[in-house]
């Protein structure tokens, strides 16, 4: 299997949309009822329709067998999703390193979703930590219940400092540095300056 993943395209919009009804009737099934899958799906649909995210197209021999969504301007996932046929066989984890290295380039230095009941598992192995419960109202009626999500892509310690920061942390250290410096200077001048103490001698 020779796996593709390239970005997505407006034309690829219906195919993407009917891939991604076809997971979540027949993935998320187990987590959530008819009613709510049927809005998950309205509602699903109507996000890809929007051009706040771009996409990232898996094919194999031309065939799309999944897709991810990011939004373009937060470092937010849309969704991942992998056509039934081809489940659970590590195209979701392709996809999620082009989605985090996109991010990365965006110099987003985390990533949360909002993840479906089913799909908790799939981005605990990902290195995605749980947050908090959450959820959504659709058409004010239909309550989802979801997991909010999120994985650091970059470690505090390895954050790399702008060069005016790092000009100021020089300028701190060279700063304090002559303060010990002065400080040195004038004791050792003080002490000069003391009159000579006569000695001690103990009388017999």
């Amino acid at each position: 299997m020779e796996l593709c993943i390239r970005p997505g395209r407006t034309e690829d919009l219906p195919t993407l949309i009917e891939l991604q009804n076809l997971a979540i009737q027949e993935l998320c099934c187990k987590d959530y009822d008819s009613r709510q899958l049927t809005a998950i799906i309205k509602e699903q649909s109507r996000a890809r329709q929007t051009s706040k995210e771009e996409w990232f197209i898996a094919e194999v021999n031309g065939e799309i067998i999944g897709f991810a969504a990011i939004s373009k301007n937060q470092p937010e996932v849309g969704g991942i999703y992998v056509h039934p046929n081809w489940a659970r066989q590590g195209i979701g984890t392709q996809l999620m390193a082009t989605l985090e290295q996109t991010a990365r380039d965006k110099q987003f230095h985390s990533l949360t979703v909002l993840s479906s009941l089913t799909a908790i598992a799939f981005y605990e192995r990902q290195g995605y930590c749980k947050e908090r419960q959450s959820g959504f109202w659709i058409d004010g009626t239909i309550w989802i219940p979801c997991l909010l999500m999120e994985k650091q892509l970059v470690s505090s310690i390895s954050k790399k400092r702008s060069p005016a920061k790092t000009w100021v942390w020089w300028l701190l250290l060279f700063g304090l540095a002559g303060l010990a410096m002065c400080y040195v200077e004038d004791r050792d001048r003080a002490l000069r300056q003391l009159p000579a103490q006569p000695a001690y001698h103990e009388s017999k």
